[in-house]
């Protein structure tokens, strides 16, 4: 089984938390904007394919690239193995066995049980 998920462009790892005063280490404005507008997307989107990923799974990801040459491929991995982790699309990311991460012309990620 597969399921393809359309997301907005994940933040950056490195501008997802910010340092705050007497808080330590906080969620950023933009990591919280990008978990809210996500969470609608996968809401939506679960409406026509629900699914739970039990066990292993294989993760393919393509970021859409707003410029070229700017940021790291693999700081956009962590944010969404989380937001599906959060939101039930996968049992936890310990379970993924398999990563591959592009850049493309779109965000979509696609989950898919992995072969035993």
């Amino acid at each position: 089984m597969t399921v393809t998920l359309f997301l907005p462009i994940p933040p950056s790892l490195n501008n997802a938390y910010v340092n705050v005063p007497g808080l330590g280490r906080v969620r950023s404005k933009a990591y919280n904007q990008w978990l809210t507008e996500a969470a609608w997307r996968l809401k939506i989107q679960r409406a026509t394919q629900p699914t739970c990923f039990k066990g292993e799974v294989v993760v393919d990801l393509t970021v859409e690239r707003k410029r070229k040459g700017v940021g790291d491929i693999d700081n956009r991995i962590k944010p969404v193995l989380d937001l599906l982790t959060k939101y039930g699309i996968i049992e936890d990311d310990s379970h993924v066995q398999q990563v591959t991460a592009r850049w493309g012309e779109t965000t979509t990620v696609r989950v898919s049980a992995a072969e035993r």
